[in-house]
């Protein structure tokens, strides 16, 4: 973006440099017009926002601890799938029964399906906490990013309420939080 020194000063380099001075405002007036359209576009197409500064910009230790617990919680769920997948094929292999079915084919086959059962416990219960952390970090991180946006708007001057139509505001607010809180939920 060009400040107004910059800008004042190309423009009586234009002027000067021109033959014609008509040329010389149309000139300035498309370069005006092309720095207005470059900030519209990057108004209404937003930055790339960094996650980890996004996470950690307002963060307590207690925000960092939920956001360790649930990264465990988190690989904990993804590892079970691998489990799951060990204890199968282990357990394949004692569905064929030998040829005298035996009390010791019985115990295998029903410390199998514990086994599944202890499994299937631990993964509802790292996918619940997985969730849930997650989910009430995201939560609290757009709250305090509203609280901190209305600290910002309440701290205008007079004059830029004016030019503000109060509904935008308060629209944007939301939508801008929403956003920021569903790019930080890991679901």
């Amino acid at each position: 973006m060009i400040n107004d020194q910059t800008q004042r000063h190309i423009n009586l380099s234009m002027i000067e440099n021109s033959d014609n001075e008509e040329t010389a405002k149309l000139i300035i007036e498309s370069k005006l017009k092309n720095e207005k359209e470059e900030q519209e576009t990057e108004t209404t197409t937003g930055k790339s926002i960094n996650i980890f500064k996004l996470q950690f910009e307002l963060s307590n230790k207690y925000d960092y601890a939920v956001v360790i617990t649930a990264t465990i919680f988190s690989i904990f769920f993804g590892i079970s799938f691998n489990v799951f997948e060990f204890v199968i094929g282990n357990s394949i292999n004692h569905l064929i029964p030998p040829n005298p079915l035996t009390d010791a084919h019985y115990k295998t086959l029903k410390h199998d399906c514990f086994i599944y059962l202890y499994v299937g416990i631990a993964t509802l219960v790292g996918a619940f906490f997985h969730c849930s952390l997650w989910y009430y970090n995201g939560r609290k991180l757009g709250l305090k990013y509203k609280k901190e946006y209305f600290r910002i708007i309440l701290s205008q001057d007079q004059s830029w309420f004016d030019k503000q139509n109060v509904h935008e505001i308060t629209s944007r607010v939301e939508s801008q939080t929403r956003a920021i809180e569903a790019g930080v939920i890991f679901l």
